[in-house]
């Protein structure tokens, strides 16, 4: 017997997610919009049943709460998003079908069409995801959501001192762990998020490079990190330039400004409108230089000898300089 005829939803497998906090509230929230013509929706865990939880603090596969102020959560770690696709199309399904995965009850003619549905819905699903991911990254300027861990060789554990004849060990040296500041995602930044994705907006390149470069160096790809950075700085002032272009000719000319080294730019950025008090508290010009000297020195010579410690500090400035400027680049890049 077959049941009514059913619209019909994709639902992804699960995208794990990392570095991602929210406010209670926020539990069981989504984002609705439409991408390309195909209706998307994300899906946050809602909370187990009580009978999974006993205790106030717990961890799950997809939601955990670490946290408390008294007896009430301060926030609670989210693991995992759901992505569901609407198809653009309805189909009649065997009503005993559902929650009953056997495919073994369609013809073949009928898997092969359900496995046609299920593949364009997976690359709607995957590119929503990604948007949602740097919208989300965007609104909150915190980058390290989501970020892809890169691993590098050493395992975590401590070092040793052991005897050379019996290689049995006599010392431990210490475990050292970083610890990141916690950044809840508010209810307020998941309505800015909401309305950035229902406007079908962007996230400006610069920002999307500045959390890509900050990621890697924390992961210590120190060369992937300052070409990063360099990006986002170079895309930021050259954005911020067509200020004072006030009225570009012809393609030529543009294209002739663009043309203009970065280094030049930054000789005189003083001159340029942009070093009110504001400007200078959060701008400096010598650690921007430098950013770019260390990426010609990866680009051209292939350097590979970078100092962490002067990486992080010029990271520092560029997400300061960043960061300012974006609410006046970003009026010239929508």
């Amino acid at each position: 017997m077959f049941g009514e005829s059913l619209e019909s939803n994709w639902r992804g497998e699960v995208y794990n997610i990392t570095d991602f906090s929210v406010v209670p509230s926020l539990v069981g929230a989504s984002h609705r919009w439409r991408l390309n013509g195909w209706q998307v929706r994300i899906q946050l865990p809602q909370l187990p049943p009580k009978a999974e939880r006993p205790e106030r603090m717990f961890q799950t596969r997809t939601i955990s709460c670490s946290s408390l102020r008294g007896k009430r959560p301060v926030c609670y770690d989210l693991h995992s998003v759901d992505v569901v696709v609407t198809l653009r199309r309805q189909i009649t399904i065997p009503t005993e079908a559902l929650e009953h995965v056997d495919t073994s009850r369609f013809t073949k003619r009928q898997r092969q069409a359900f496995a046609r549905m299920s593949a364009s819905a997976a690359a709607i699903a995957t590119e929503a995801h990604d948007r949602w991911l740097c919208t989300l990254r965007w609104k909150s300027l915190n980058g390290a959501i989501g970020q892809r861990r890169i691993l590098g060789a050493a395992s975590g554990w401590a070092d040793y001192l052991m005897d050379s004849t019996t290689e049995k060990r006599f010392y431990s040296g210490g475990h050292f762990f970083t610890v990141g500041p916690e950044r809840l995602i508010t209810k307020r930044m998941w309505t800015a998020v909401a309305n950035s994705l229902l406007a079908g907006e962007a996230s400006p390149v610069w920002l999307d490079f500045l959390f890509e470069g900050e990621h890697r160096l924390m992961s210590d790809d120190l060369h992937g990190g300052i070409v990063c950075l360099a990006i986002a700085c170079e895309s930021i002032v050259r954005t911020l330039m067509t200020k004072h272009l006030k009225r570009p000719v012809n393609e030529a000319f543009a294209s002739a400004t663009n043309q203009v080294p970065i280094r030049r730019i930054l000789d005189q950025w003083k001159n340029l409108g942009f070093w009110n008090p504001q400007w200078r508290q959060v701008t400096d010009i010598k650690k921007l230089q430098r950013l770019f000297e260390l990426r010609n020195a990866v680009m051209h010579r292939g350097q590979d000898e970078f100092d962490k410690t002067e990486c992080l500090d010029i990271a520092k400035w560029a997400r300061s300089f960043i960061l300012h400027a974006s609410p006046y680049a970003e009026v010239l890049y929508g």
